[in-house]
């Protein structure tokens, strides 16, 4: 409890009027037309991969113009993150278990701290508690003005965590109002246009993922050596990155539906290597040399992997954006889910490319879960496979 009542007056001397907005933006706008940039943390705290991904274009574009970018993240995304995002100047490590107390000196200083997401009982009292970690006054949120819509108190801690929410929903300089009907992609481009002072078409937005020379020579050797395998048949096989697996159940495939894939892409007309992810061996009842476990153990290699096979399978996860992230063929299937606020995640956290095919389960619950993917049923994959000409 002393921990709210110090973080809330820490707070408090830190509320923010219109003016004093307008203010911070005119001066990002005027840095940025002179080229001289600005210097911009993304607070990423309690977020995964995928997110990160879906925001490396906003990065990106802010590197193009000239802008220092520091993320704000904990040790999830620092252990993985950084050898993709090479642009990136700094990583800034913030644990959830620090006391506020250690964030009161040596802070960081930026022209603005930009936080993506909407309020979130799990991390808001977490995220703010590292904002004392900087000088920077000038931090700008999305849905935070109903930030007292969404609070939901600790049983015996209603009082005390109900005026902390009051004080959050003050903190930020500026909160966009977003209601999500279209891919999240486009909270980045709006604050590239509207707050940047930038022209960048929703369109011409894309994910940026950097690979090392020496990850790209093996993984695109390997390639080259499955290719060359098919050609005592006369023809060149496609490769295929096949992911079986999300980072919940209901978002991954069955085994037994992995299966009948696997026996499909054996018995096509076509030639197809197949490199199966995150699925166990023992739960494999086809052998192949058309199918071919992961070799690989880093998510760099992933990213390689991806980037030169032919065509990706995979149900809503990282491995979509990272698919995106190179405009691959694929086959993305998505359990029609509603995020917390109730909007489609079938939308938000959809594939955002052209050369894709996103397949819907059919069950319809219409909750937070989604549908089972292990559920799916084949008649529908094939389709799928058929569609886009997997024969």
């Amino acid at each position: 409890m002393k921990f709210y009542y110090c973080l809330s007056f820490c707070l408090c001397g830190r509320m923010h009027q219109p003016e004093d907005a307008e203010k911070f933006q005119q001066e990002i706008v005027n840095k940025i037309k002179s080229g001289k940039g600005c210097n911009v943390a993304l607070l990423m705290v309690g977020k995964g991969i995928g997110d990160t991904i879906v925001l490396s274009g906003f990065i990106d574009i802010l590197k193009q113009h000239s802008c220092k970018v520091s993320v704000i993240c904990y040790d999830r995304l620092m252990s993985v993150v950084p050898s993709f995002l090479s642009t990136v100047d700094e990583f800034i490590l913030v644990s959830k278990h620090d006391c506020a107390l250690k964030y009161m000196f040596n802070k960081k200083n930026f022209d603005v701290v930009v936080d993506f997401f909407d309020p979130d009982v799990n991390f808001d009292h977490h995220k703010l508690k590292f904002f004392l970690k900087l000088k920077c006054h000038n931090i700008i949120g999305f849905n935070q003005d109903n930030n007292a819509l969404n609070f939901i108190p600790s049983p015996g801690m209603e009082d005390t965590e109900r005026h902390y929410s009051n004080v959050v929903k003050n903190f930020y300089a500026k909160s966009y109002t977003y209601n999500e009907t279209q891919p999240f992609s486009h909270r980045a481009v709006k604050l590239l246009n509207e707050y940047f002072g930038l022209n960048i078409p929703s369109e011409k937005y894309r994910y940026r993922l950097d690979i090392s020379a020496s990850v790209a020579n093996s993984v695109s050797g390997y390639i080259s050596e499955l290719k060359n395998s098919g050609n005592n048949s006369g023809c060149i096989p496609q490769v295929i990155v096949f992911n079986t697996t999300a980072s919940d159940k209901y978002r991954s495939l069955s085994p037994d539906l992995v299966n009948r894939m696997c026996e499909y892409f054996i018995s096509c007309t076509n030639e197809y290597r197949v490199i199966i992810m995150n699925f166990k061996q023992d739960d494999l009842k086809v052998t192949s040399p058309k199918i071919i476990f992961n070799p690989f153990k880093t998510f760099d290699e992933v990213i390689a992997l991806i980037k030169y096979a032919d065509f990706v399978i995979s149900p809503d996860t990282s491995i979509v954006h990272v698919g995106c992230a190179f405009d691959k063929n694929a086959i993305y299937f998505y359990n029609n889910r509603l995020l917390n606020t109730g909007h489609e995640n079938n939308v938000v956290w959809g594939p955002i490319n052209k050369n894709y095919l996103q397949v819907f389960s059919d069950q319809f619950v219409r909750n937070v879960h989604g549908d089972d993917l292990r559920e799916l049923k084949f008649s529908i994959v094939k389709d799928a496979l058929i569609k886009m000409e997997i024969i």
